[in-house]
């Protein structure tokens, strides 16, 4: 009974750690939160690859050494930025809404990355060998970079956000590929959330 009691321990603990785990990955990096916490403001979600490197190589780079075009890279970015919006709207409490329509925004909310990895499979695979696939084992999907609020039409900076390290989780369990990324997308909309949401 003792044994059992022990077993059933170490299989909660892992669990409780994960959900308890409380720390938010997207911080304030400069300028004010202001325009995030207008309810009247409406902004545009762009994902900026410019600066993007995969495994340490520049994007144009590493594309072409896995024989991938950017518009194959990008063919997903519109179901990206549906996971980041839908779950924005679920959880800002008061604050910017977002809209499809880039001629109704006041803001444009500009995610730039600065890494990408879609993940390792269980051989140790590297990320680009069977990028779509949608699976759990290996090493999950990752992001970390930034997150600009720019006035559309003046392109001033209001704010930016950082964004470390973010992995690509399901209630604990670590996603590779698209999925995984996926996952990175719905977590920065609620983080980014977090952040709005808890600020006075």
């Amino acid at each position: 009974m003792k044994k059992f009691f022990m077993i059933l321990l170490m299989a909660v603990v892992p669990f409780i750690s994960v959900c308890g785990k409380s720390n938010n990955p997207v911080r304030l990096f400069k300028g004010t939160l202001a325009a995030l916490k207008d309810v009247n403001a409406k902004g545009f979600v762009e994902i900026d690859y410019s600066k993007t490197k995969i495994e340490g190589k520049p994007l144009v780079q590493w594309l072409d050494s896995v024989k991938m075009s950017m518009k194959q890279f990008q063919e997903n970015d519109s179901e990206r930025i549906r996971y980041f919006s839908e779950k924005w709207e679920d959880d800002m409490k008061r604050g910017m809404s977002l809209t499809s329509n880039r001629d109704e925004a006041d803001y444009i909310v500009r995610i730039r990355i600065r890494k990408f990895n879609y993940g390792m499979d269980a051989a140790g695979g590297r990320s680009g060998s069977n990028w779509n696939w949608s699976g759990v084992q290996g090493g999950g999907a990752s992001i970390s970079g930034y997150v600009d609020i720019v006035k559309k039409d003046s392109e001033s900076l209001e704010c930016t956000l950082e964004v470390l390290e973010m992995n690509g989780t399901i209630m604990g369990t670590v996603y590779r590929g698209e999925h995984g990324i996926l996952r990175i997308f719905n977590d920065l909309g609620e983080d980014i959330c977090k952040v709005v949401n808890k600020a006075k």
